[in-house]
């Protein structure tokens, strides 16, 4: 839909989308960095704080599925306004509660309302970019950047606030703001839905059917892999295999974070000058020349630098296929992104799951393998997108 006709405000909405985003990055880094001291206060065992961490993704892949068929026949307001409400009464839920069951159910409700907040605000902004691919592309990735803002503030109002607050006052302070981007939600107009007669089952198989977006959705597959084992595993693996100390460790996971937040930043005017396919064929060299510093040095700044080179190669793709992926399917756009980041998730949960079942039998220099084979594939599917025409029509 196009900005100059409709009778919403372009700028209004897009800083809507950026809020959720926001929301979205705070609410998924805090409840990891915050959990320690959830388990210290209630003296949960490592076996109830795991059923916890895993409600979480539960939320997410499960309103995943959901948020663009809700977007397509409802519109963008009863799903962001709706996600963020779950949002607040999650993190509500950790800072008030004492028993178990209510910390598993806040942990899903965090989830539920983070999934649809990140599905949504990128549908969103698709929705609403006109002009070239460049231009979209470049607009999802000033998107991106406020994940990874939302990411980094988190550790820092920590460091901060650390001797005054317990981790129940800084989620109260969180659900605060979250509270407030649900008062300005209610009072947007935002784009109408484009199927108010719903998505019908039909619809649905012509999308799995489509050979073109399953091959995008398997690019994202590897991509998420790659980003969250990065996320999840890389302090552990500095220390292990590289005998950094902690501090400087999470100073690697900072640097792969940063990395990816300034590349997206420099992104939404790069992808407006180059094609599509030269900037992801740059960022698969960059991950590549990122792998081979991790895997042959051990000097801090070396590493440091690897995880930085990471973060940047990784910067593109989710911003690029998900423009793709809008050009290919604009009036079916918000569920054809719930089939593109639920194969996402799926990436997320089993390379995670493979890591974690190997490094128990191979060590932690399974790490750089698994991000080696995941290379692997993006540059293999990579290959396989150029041969499309259709692609090659939509922008790559």
């Amino acid at each position: 839909m196009d900005e100059g006709v409709s009778d919403y405000d372009f700028r209004k909405v897009f800083i809507a989308a950026c809020l959720g985003m926001l929301v979205f990055g705070i609410v998924m880094i805090s409840i990891g960095a915050l959990l320690p001291s959830l388990m210290e206060a209630h003296h949960l065992t490592h076996l109830q704080a795991g059923v916890l961490t895993a409600s979480l993704p539960v939320g997410v892949i499960l309103t995943t599925i959901v948020f663009g068929p809700v977007v397509d026949q409802f519109g963008y307001k009863t799903l962001l306004t709706i996600s963020s409400g779950l949002v607040l009464v999650g993190l509500l839920g950790v800072s008030l509660g004492h028993q178990m069951w209510m910390f598993a159910l806040s942990f899903f409700l965090i989830g539920s309302g983070g999934g649809a907040l990140n599905g949504g605000t990128n549908a969103l902004v698709a929705e609403i970019s006109s002009g070239t691919d460049g231009q979209r592309s470049g607009n999802l990735s000033f998107l991106g950047v406020f994940y990874g803002v939302g990411a980094l503030s988190v550790p820092m109002i920590m460091a901060i606030f650390s001797g005054a607050w317990g981790y129940e006052h800084v989620l109260i302070a969180i659900s605060a703001f979250v509270f407030l981007t649900v008062l300005f939600y209610l009072a947007l107009r935002f784009p109408a839905p484009r199927l108010p007669q719903g998505v019908s089952l039909w619809d649905i198989k012509s999308l799995l059917g489509d050979h073109v977006l399953l091959l995008l959705a398997g690019f994202l597959f590897f991509q998420a892999a790659l980003e969250s084992i990065v996320n999840n595993w890389a302090p552990l693996f500095l220390e292990t295999e590289k005998h950094l100390e902690g501090k400087m460790s999470m100073l690697g996971l900072s640097a792969f974070v940063f990395g990816l937040t300034i590349t997206r930043l420099s992104l939404a005017a790069v992808l407006r000058v180059f094609r599509s396919r030269r900037v992801l064929m740059f960022s698969l060299m960059m991950i590549a020349i990122g792998l081979v510093l991790l895997q042959w040095n051990t000097g801090a700044t070396a590493l440091l630098a690897a995880m930085g080179l990471l973060g940047a190669g990784s910067a593109a793709a989710f911003p690029v296929v998900l423009s793709l992926v809008s050009v290919l399917h604009p009036e079916l756009k918000g569920t054809a992104f719930s089939i593109v980041l639920l194969v996402a998730g799926f990436g997320n949960i089993s390379f995670n799951y493979v890591m974690g079942m190997l490094s128990g039998h191979l060590g932690l220099k399974i790490f750089t393998i698994l991000i080696t084979i995941a290379l692997a594939a993006l540059v293999g599917v990579f290959f396989s997108c150029l041969r499309s025409d259709r692609l090659k029509s939509s922008g790559l």
